[in-house]
């Protein structure tokens, strides 16, 4: 089956819920979604979202970086029955 990789601009802003994300505030909220969407608990989206950080930048998340996940999380669990597993709206 196709698989479609879309990247984010790191020139753009993202407006989601009244706030504006920058390039990898936007990446950490997608990836808060995506794990929600499968199941993952806050704990482990933590956990992994550090771990890629340290490896990938040399550091972890700064808070408002961790915030963006949370926040990404929150929106998927709440609308969780609204997506399928391939993120496209129900």
């Amino acid at each position: 089956f196709p698989v479609t990789i879309r990247y984010l601009d790191k020139a753009t802003l993202y407006l989601q819920d009244g706030t504006l994300y920058n390039y990898p505030e936007a990446g950490n909220y997608v990836w808060g979604a995506a794990m929600a969407r499968l199941g993952y608990s806050d704990f482990f989206q933590y956990l992994g979202a550090q771990a890629y950080s340290a490896i990938a930048n040399g550091h972890p998340d700064e808070p408002w970086e961790v915030d963006a996940f949370r926040k990404g999380s929150r929106y998927m669990q709440e609308n969780r029955n609204q997506y399928q597993l391939n993120g496209r709206r129900k």
